[in-house]
C-alpha cells in the first residue's frame, strides 16, 4: 500500500513492468503524500533519511501517510492555483502553458494518481505556491499601483531613500536563484533588493538589516518593474545600491 508506481500499458490493458514507469498511485491526494514525505511542513513529519525518490522507489516501509494537515494543504494549494487561473482565462487573459499544465494538475478527478511527466511541476508546486501568497500580500498591503508617464518602465536617477523590510522570499527558477528581501520607502511604495542564493556574504546583510531594526539608507537606482504574472503589482527594482 502507500505509493505504487506503474509502468505502460500493454494492449490488453494490463501495466507493462518491463515498460518505464509512466502513473504514480497513492492511497490519498499525491501532492498530500509529497508534502508528508518531504521537508516541506516539518522534519518531524518524517525520518530525516526518507527522500522522495525513495518513496517512488517503493520503499513502503519508509512511506509516511500524510495526516490531516497535509491533505489540508494539498487542497488548499491545488484551490489557490485552479480559482487563480480560471479568474485569468474568464477576464480573457492569456494563460501560459505551465500555467495550463498546473491548472490540469489542480482539477484533476484523479488526484491520487499523477502522470511522472507532470511529477516535476507538482514537486515545485508548494514552493511556488508560498511565493505567490507573499507576494499577493505585498501587492494588496502596500502601494504597488506607481504612477508614470504613459506607464513606461523608467529609471530614477541614483537616489537614497529610507527602507523598510516588510518581507522575504526566495526565487528559484530555471535561469534564478536569489534572495529577494522587500522593503517600502517613505511612500509606501514597493522595493525589491536582490542578492544571489549562491553569494557567501548573504548572512552578512541579513545580520546587518537585523541590527539595524530592518530599516536601512540605500542609494541606489530604482528601476519600475511590473512583477512578471501580476497585472497590478509594480514596485522598485534595485540596482547598484550601496547601504549609507
Amino acid at each position: 500500500m502507500g505509493i505504487r508506481v506503474h509502468h505502460a500499458k500493454t494492449e490488453a490493458g494490463a501495466w507493462d513492468d518491463f515498460a518505464g514507469p509512466t502513473i504514480v498511485e497513492a492511497d490519498h491526494d499525491i501532492l498530500a503524500y509529497y508534502l508528508a514525505n518531504t521537508d516541506y511542513l516539518t522534519e518531524a513529519d518524517r525520518p530525516a533519511s526518507v527522500q522522495w525518490n525513495d518513496v517512488l522507489m517503493g520503499n513502503d516501509d519508509d512511506v509516511v501517510t500524510p495526516n490531516e494537515d497535509h491533505i489540508k494543504l494539498a487542497q488548499k494549494i491545488k484551490r489557490f492555483y485552479r480559482d487563480r487561473i480560471m479568474m485569468r482565462r474568464l477576464t480573457g487573459k492569456t494563460t501560459s502553458h505551465f500555467q495550463n499544465s498546473v491548472y490540469k494538475f489542480a482539477t484533476s478527478e484523479t488526484p491520487n494518481q499523477i502522470d511522472v511527466e507532470a511529477m516535476g511541476l507538482m514537486i515545485k508546486l508548494p514552493e511556488f505556491y508560498e511565493y505567490d501568497r507573499k507576494i499577493d500580500h505585498l501587492a494588496e498591503t502596500y502601494n504597488s499601483k506607481i504612477e508614470t508617464a504613459n506607464n513606461q518602465q523608467i529609471l530614477r536617477d541614483p537616489e537614497t531613500h529610507t527602507l523598510t523590510l516588510v518581507e522575504r522570499t526566495q526565487r528559484k527558477t530555471k535561469t534564478t536563484k536569489d534572495h529577494e528581501f522587500w522593503f517600502i520607502d517613505e511612500n509606501n511604495h514597493v522595493n525589491k533588493l536582490t542578492v544571489e542564493i549562491a553569494n557567501p556574504l548573504v548572512h552578512l546583510l541579513e545580520r546587518y538589516i537585523k541590527m539595524k531594526n530592518n530599516v536601512l539608507d540605500v542609494n541606489a537606482y530604482y528601476y519600475y518593474t511590473q512583477h512578471q504574472g501580476y497585472d497590478n503589482f509594480h514596485y522598485y527594482d534595485l540596482a547598484h545600491w550601496t547601504i549609507q
